[in-house]
């Protein structure tokens, strides 16, 4: 098998186990399709980052409002789009942080997550 094909099949099973943890993760915190009565905010910490956009893809096709820090929001809107809300914010402040989770009901932290 060439090299390239064994690289992109690990990329694909890494995608697919991620996807797996994300809706196992969901079951938890009771986040799936269709089960929010009224939109519901969620704060997706990394949410430009391997693991964050997933998360933030999940949780946008289920139907929260999905509000997401980066550390570029203009390229993240480029990469991502625009119907996330996309917050620049230093999550090592602890007055920042408070202030860009303000109004969401969940917090989902995919920082440093691989």
């Amino acid at each position: 098998m060439p090299r390239f094909a064994t690289a992109n099949c690990r990329k694909k099973l890494v995608k697919a186990r991620l996807r797996d943890c994300i809706f196992a993760f969901a079951a938890l915190v009771g986040i799936s399709s269709g089960s929010t009565q009224a939109a519901e905010r969620v704060f997706v910490a990394g949410g430009s980052g391997r693991s964050g956009i997933e998360i933030v893809r999940v949780l946008a096709k289920s139907g929260y409002i999905v509000m997401a820090s980066t550390r570029d929001a203009k390229r993240a809107r480029e990469r991502f789009g625009s119907d996330i809300t996309w917050v620049e914010v230093d999550l090592l402040d602890p007055l920042a942080a408070r202030e860009a989770v303000r109004g969401a009901d969940i917090v989902v932290s995919a920082l440093r997550a691989r």
